[in-house]
């Protein structure tokens, strides 16, 4: 299993993207697409396409309505801020931060934390693991875009198609909700499942 871990380097790549190494051979983007709309990719590879792959070559999925490149969208200037142990990306009123040391990721607006790892992100050939602090007020919710919003605090959710509606199955792009401030959107095409751990840290 390989964890990110010890900063290797992170540098600017354009307007409003920032790319980093790390010494493990990870490497990942930061792309802002609005102020406050992120993303966030990584991979040994270090190849980042604008679409998530889908699990069968012949289907033309798409997560996002535009490309990253697409002028539908800001795309605001970033900035790099480096201290002894932390590296900050800034866009505006919101700040992403990595540890040097580990690689773990924190997100704040306007000073407030909207989100962090619990522990570096996990990437293997057979999984990736990003774990997430899960505050005392906050849940899960998700369930896709077109089936309404449910409770996913403490579940374990199969990614598959059962061609149920009230299935605990997955969109690929599910909508994952902790707090009112902010929201993710999950890709997982290839099948598997996600657990989003009822353990929780009071803030």
């Amino acid at each position: 299993m390989e964890q990110m871990k010890t900063f290797f380097a992170i540098k600017e790549d354009g307007k409003n993207t920032v790319l980093f190494s790390f010494q493990n051979g990870l490497k990942g983007k930061l792309t802002f697409l609005e102020e406050d709309i992120f993303r966030y990719d990584a991979n040994f590879e270090g190849s980042f396409p604008e679409y998530a792959k889908p699990r069968e070559p012949e289907h033309r999925a798409r997560i996002q309505q535009y490309p990253d490149s697409s002028e539908s969208y800001a795309r605001p200037g970033v900035r790099i801020r480096e201290s002894g142990e932390r590296a900050e990306v800034l866009c505006k009123s919101v700040s992403i931060f990595f540890e040097k040391e580990t690689g773990r990721m924190q997100v704040q607006k306007n000073g407030k934390v909207l989100f962090e790892e619990a522990q570096p992100l996990l990437v293997t050939k057979e999984e990736n693991v990003q774990k997430l602090i899960l505050r005392q007020e906050e849940e899960f919710f998700g369930g896709g875009t077109q089936n309404g919003r449910f409770v996913h605090t403490g579940e374990k959710i199969q990614i598959v198609n059962e061609s149920a509606w009230m299935a605990e199955w997955l969109l690929p792009c599910l909508s994952i909700t902790p707090q009112p401030d902010m929201g993710c959107f999950a890709t997982p095409f290839p099948k598997g499942r996600m657990i989003l751990e009822r353990k929780r840290k009071i803030l």
